[in-house]
C-alpha cells in the first residue's frame, strides 16, 4: 500500500489498466482456447438401449430387477482447468428417465440405498483409460446411499466401503449383476 500512496494519480491509473488488460487478456485466452479450440469427434452411435439383470438380498428376501439402461450422447462440454472439451454422456432407465441408478431398498427413515451402473460413456465405448476394478466391489460397481432433504448425514454415513460394509450396515447382498454388452463405437 505504501507504493500506492507514493504513485502519482496518472501511475496508479496506469497501473489498474495494465492490470485489467492483463486480467481481460488472459480470459480472452482461456475462453478462445475452449470456444475455438478442437472439439473431439462426434461418435458414430448416439443412442443406446442395454438389458440388464440385478439380482441381490435384502434381509434375506431374493429380489431381482430387470430393466433397461438407455445411454445418450449430450454433446460436448468444455472444462476451463484443462481447457479442452470433451463428449458428454447421459444415462437414465427404461423405467423411469429421472433414475440414472437403481434402488435396491428404502429405509424406515427415508434414505434410499442405489446400486450404480457403469457409466453411459463405458457403455456407449466412449472409454479412453480402462480402470482397474475395485477389489472391495467387484464384480459391481457400487452403491450410493440418497438422504432425505430435511436430514443431514453425519460425516462419512454416505460412503459404504464395500460389499461386506453394504451387508453389515444395511442387510443388503448382491448377488449377481448381468447387462448387454458395451458397443463398439467409432469417432469420426
Amino acid at each position: 500500500m505504501r507504493i500506492m500512496r507514493n504513485l502519482s494519480n496518472r501511475n496508479k491509473i496506469l497501473i489498474i489498466i495494465v492490470v485489467i488488460a492483463v486480467f481481460h487478456l488472459g480470459t480472452n485466452a482461456v475462453l478462445s482456447r475452449i470456444i475455438l479450440g478442437p472439439k473431439p469427434p462426434r461418435p458414430e452411435i448416439t443412442r443406446g438401449e442395454f438389458d440388464f439383470r440385478l439380482e441381490y438380498e435384502v434381509d434375506g428376501e431374493r429380489i431381482v430387477i430387470e430393466d433397461t439402461i438407455v445411454a445418450l450422447f449430450d454433446g460436448f462440454s468444455a472444462d476451463a482447468g484443462s481447457m479442452a472439451w470433451y463428449r458428454t454422456w447421459r444415462l437414465h432407465l427404461a423405467s423411469d428417465r429421472r433414475s440414472r441408478n437403481i434402488l435396491l431398498d428404502e429405509l424406515e427413515d427415508g434414505r434410499r440405498i442405489y446400486y450404480v451402473p457403469e457409466s453411459a460413456n463405458y457403455f456407449m465405448g466412449d472409454v479412453q483409460k480402462k480402470r482397474e476394478p475395485n477389489p472391495n466391489w467387484y464384480p459391481f460397481n457400487g452403491v450410493t446411499i440418497e438422504y432425505p432433504r430435511n436430514k443431514t448425514p453425519e460425516i462419512g454415513a454416505k460412503f459404504i466401503s464395500g460389499l461386506e460394509d453394504l451387508y453389515d450396515r444395511f442387510g443388503i447382498r448382491l448377488i449377481s449383476w448381468e447387462h448387454d454388452p458395451p458397443i463398439e463405437n467409432r469417432f469420426e
